[in-house]
């Protein structure tokens, strides 16, 4: 395997293997970075349904984004192999270190702790790992951990397209690891989230002492054990331990799941009451909050940020240190990379004081800032920094970290020249916490003024955000779920933003949130836009109202002018106002090349969208859209050449694989769209609809195949499941069937489906245009004449 190139990956040398595979160090040849690629055993390949049942997986995995658990990639069909592409993690695996004997207790609770929100993670997305085990677990010199090898991860509710036959046969076998499997596995009794934690409690236990709970048994006597022994306790073997933590232990090694802690977030809290000490002792408090830190259950969390918030004075104290060199050649692009935290559940608060300083920064104007959407990506990433700026082509970068102390909070920041990697100069500032405003406003002042020492002092605004510390996390907390995008996170956001606003009404920031948030579920199909976009409309005039000048706000109220009201010249103007007020605002640069596209005007649109991917040039949406604009304009073999540019960001996105199969459609090649199709399908979880479209296919060729995912949106919907009614006409479109195509986008106007949006230029619509009904519906969704700009497509460019 080894120098072998699989895809765009070039094999280096193998680094591990596994139950299901060997794993390889590897070199993206497009981006020039290193990733892991497990290389599946050829016997699996022979195995249908485990197949199957590894790419479901992958594809599942690859939605989970987790700072604790390593990142799938791709999934690569070849000729005579399948391999899961994920990202590489330096550091040492966690066996390696317990070779030398148990942790401190601080180190462990430290490494425990992020395990356990790594752990969480998957739960909530209904992953069991099913094998964890020290060489599962890997950290960084920074001690940052990273959950690895989810081979062994099973869904905790099946896919509705395996059979109960199916089901029982992938659980017939005990898969894991023998010292570390729960007694419930051993009976038969099934595999559940508690099963983990039992794993969990094994290498904890061996952290602690240096060995398993039951040393040398192997075989049977070791099942034997596990089913009806109780293990020593850890103090007996490390009376270092303390009793709390021996107590943890001992209930993650209850032979009956009932009886262990409920999940891994009330472990999660458990062992963060414990590490709160060594906290204390040392005069030094943690940003920690973990999901249920806020919950009924605790009220720690909040006395712990009353106390920092209460400790200090509510000034802050400013440290500059002058370095002996200054910046010897114009910064014109510069990016903020996300800022270390003090732990792993602290990240989202250091990204979103990292998110507030780009955009404090983006607002100057010039020079240019990378969006905060495009750099959150590198949040652990093995890349040095020099690599990193010439990925996005930053001449600067901003590197931070946010500690807090004895003293309150710090935030120490550092600009770096990205071409030679030297600090230019370096800013610390201290504060309580309802300071966080401020601190950012002194640092990003500062920045700005070494970057533009001839404009105004004060160039930078603070935004304003909670004083309320518990509303500030909220906020944090949600805009951190919202970059993930699934049903769920969305809806989780939504909670959070809604919280944070019951607890202070005022905030400005958290209103245009929820409005982002109420947007998102229409356009992803998770809600009828017909009830989230009024709410949307009232949270974006709301932030107006308490913040006129806040971009974001005209961003989000533009959107809703296009998509719900559609008010298209309103929108426009909306968004050239966001546009007025931070120039370096990416979104409202794609959303106004989406509304001139929109209405043929692609040039102004070209102009627009290559702005945006300057600014934002790991955002797949943005990278898609140049290839939308080319399909609309009937460019379909440039629009063929944008898409395979922008897959390299993502080839398995739903956006890529859908505007894939259109294209390829629109160019004739109907088997490829198929297969483009069948993908987009099976990652969306209508396993049983790819394969049947697939039979249908062969049966029937493509007009079948249509005619199967058509019956299959109508009985979505039926049943009570929204689906945008536009997606059912164009395929009837497509079909040459106009009367259904045209009866269902009376339907999507009647539900104010945003998919309207696209009836003036889309292609799949040309067979309706000339019809009286059609036409009108046209204007009616404000588009104007419904022909005249697909003639001006047909000679665009």
């Amino acid at each position: 395997m080894i120098g072998r190139v699989i895809d765009h990956f070039q094999i280096k040398e193998r680094i591990g293997h596994g139950t299901y595979g060997d794993v390889y160090l590897a070199v993206n040849l497009r981006l020039l970075s290193p990733v892991a690629i497990k290389i599946l055993r050829p016997a699996l390949l022979r195995d249908v349904l485990l197949r199957r049942e590894l790419r479901r997986e992958a594809r599942l995995l690859a939605k989970l984004h987790h700072p604790n658990v390593v990142q799938i990639l791709d999934y690569i069909e070849d000729s005579d192999l399948d391999a899961v592409i994920m990202e590489f993690v330096e550091g040492e695996p966690l066996d390696h270190a317990l070779a030398r004997g148990p942790l401190e207790e601080k180190t462990l609770l430290h490494h425990a702790l992020q395990v356990c929100d790594g752990l969480q993670a998957a739960h909530d997305k209904g992953v069991i790992h099913r094998d964890i085990k020290p060489s599962n677990i890997r950290v960084n010199a920074q001690g940052w951990v990273k959950l690895l090898d989810f081979g062994l991860a099973k869904l905790i509710a099946q896919s509705q397209s395996v059979t109960t036959d199916q089901a029982e046969a992938v659980e017939s076998g005990i898969a894991g690891t023998m010292p570390y499997i729960a007694p419930e596995i051993w009976r038969n009794s099934g595999v559940t989230a508690a099963s983990d934690l039992y794993s969990v409690g094994v290498v904890l236990y061996e952290m602690a002492t240096g060995a398993r709970p039951f040393p040398g048994l192997v075989g049977q006597p070791l099942i034997q054990a596990i089913l009806y022994q109780e293990a020593p306790r850890v103090r007996e073997a490390n009376p270092a331990i303390s009793p709390e933590l021996d107590e943890v232990i001992a209930k993650l090694l209850a032979k009956r799941p009932e009886d262990r802690f409920g999940s891994a977030r009330e472990l999660h809290a458990a062992l963060d009451a414990i590490h709160a000490r060594y906290a204390s002792r040392s005069g030094s408090g943690t940003l920690r909050s973990s999901a249920s830190t806020w919950g009924a259950r605790s009220g720690a969390g909040r006395s712990r940020w009353a106390w920092v918030a209460g400790a200090v004075a509510a000034a802050t104290a400013a440290v500059t240190i002058p370095l002996a060199f200054a910046p010897h050649r114009p910064i014109s692009v510069l990016a903020a990379v996300p800022f270390d935290a003090a732990d792993s559940s602290s990240v989202y608060y250091a990204d979103g004081v990292t998110e507030d300083i780009t955009r404090l920064l983006s607002e100057s104007g010039r020079p240019e800032v990378i969006a905060w959407a495009s750099m959150r990506r590198y949040r652990g990433s093995p890349m040095s920094l020099k690599a990193i700026s010439r990925e996005v082509g930053a001449d600067a970068l901003v590197v931070g970290s946010l500690r807090s102390d004895a003293g309150g909070l710090q935030l120490s920041v550092e600009l770096v020249d990205g071409r030679k990697g030297h600090v230019l100069r370096s800013w610390k500032r201290t504060g309580p916490l309802d300071a966080v405003p401020a601190l950012e406003s002194d640092v990003v002042g500062d920045l700005f003024r070494l970057l533009r020492p001839d404009s105004k002092p004060g160039g930078a605004r603070a935004r304003a955000l909670p004083a309320d510390p518990v509303a500030l996390e909220l906020l944090f907390r949600g805009r951190s779920l919202m970059s993930r995008r699934g049903r769920d996170d969305i809806l989780e956001a939504r909670s959070c933003f809604e919280r944070s606003l019951a607890r202070d009404t005022t905030n400005s920031q958290a209103w245009s949130a929820l409005a982002e948030a109420r947007c998102a579920m229409a356009f992803s199909g998770f809600e009828e836009p017909r009830t989230a976009f009024p709410d949307a409309r009232r949270a974006a005039r709301r932030a107006l109202e308490l913040d006129p000048s806040s971009a974001d706000a005209h961003a989000s109220l533009g959107n809703i002018l296009q998509n719900h009201d559609r008010d298209w010249d309103g929108a426009e103007a909306e968004f050239r106002k966001a546009l007025e007020l931070n120039p370096n605002h990416a979104t409202a640069h794609h959303w106004l090349a989406s509304n001139l596209a929109l209405r043929g005007r692609f040039a102004e649109a070209d102009r627009e969208i290559a702005q945006a991917r300057s600014l934002d040039p790991n955002s797949l949406p943005v990278a898609v859209a140049p290839a939308a604009h080319l399909y609309f304009a009937r460019r379909y073999p440039e629009a063929l050449r944008a898409l395979e540019a922008a897959s390299r960001l993502d080839s398995s996105s739903w956006l890529v694989l859908r505007m894939r199969a259109t294209v390829l459609d629109r160019l004739g090649r109907d088997q490829e769209s198929m297969a483009a199709l069948e993908r987009w399908l099976d990652g969306t979880g209508l396993h049983a609809v790819a394969e049947g479209m697939a039979r249908a296919y062969a049966a029937g060729g493509y007009p079948a195949a249509l005619r199967l995912l058509i019956g299959a949106l109508e009985r979505q919907r039926a049943a009570g499941a929204y689906a945008p009614a536009t997606h059912i006409a164009e395929l009837y479109s497509r079909l040459g069937e106009r009367e259904a195509a045209i009866r269902w986008l009376l339907v999507a106007e009647g539900e104010i489906d945003t998919e309207l949006n696209r009836l003036q230029v889309d292609p799949l619509f040309d067979p309706l245009r000339g019809d009286p009904r059609f036409e009108a519906l046209v204007r009616r969704v404000g588009l104007g004449a419904g022909s005249a700009p697909v003639a001006a497509a047909r000679h665009a460019g």
